[in-house]
């Protein structure tokens, strides 16, 4: 069994940030960067937008374009709300084999409250705890400051 995790996701076009686990992780949409502030290191690659992969590109963590995913309304589930459950299954590559995500979205507020992504019998499980809009989080973000990381070796692959 697997301990939750708190954790934060931010998104705008093809820019994310995602901090979980004693990690950061962030683009700018040109370059990805990996922060590990436990062994003092920042690894920087390029950004591959090109994968729809959420583990890849966490960018598209959220986005279920119709022409990508066959879907499937399931049926109606409870915890903490009521719930209508939409089953995706990709219809081409960018995701692993047998990879099946479900959407779980409150019938009161129509907004997401939990995505479960199933990779070949691996789960991740996240719970949307709060939504906050865009103008409310600081843009820089998604900016690599090397100053900040005096200390910290720096991996660069791109």
């Amino acid at each position: 069994m697997m301990d939750d995790i708190e954790g934060r996701y931010i998104v705008s076009g093809d820019k994310f940030s995602i901090t979980v686990g004693g990690q950061t992780h962030f683009s700018d949409g040109k370059a990805r960067y990996e922060i590990y502030d436990d062994i003092k290191e920042v690894v920087i690659d390029k950004a591959d937008l090109s994968q729809s992969n959420v583990l890849s590109n966490p960018a598209r963590a959220f986005e279920f374009a119709p022409d990508e995913f066959e879907s499937e309304l399931q049926e109606p589930v409870s915890g903490g709300g009521t719930y209508d459950v939409v089953r995706l299954v990709p219809l081409k590559g960018g995701y692993a084999a047998g990879t099946v995500i479900y959407l779980y979205v409150d019938k009161t507020s129509s907004l997401p409250g939990k995505i479960v992504y199933n990779y070949d019998g691996e789960t991740v499980n996240i719970t949307i705890d709060k939504i906050t809009p865009l103008n409310k989080v600081d843009k820089d973000i998604f900016t690599f400051d090397a100053s900040k990381y005096k200390d910290y070796e720096i991996i660069d692959f791109r």
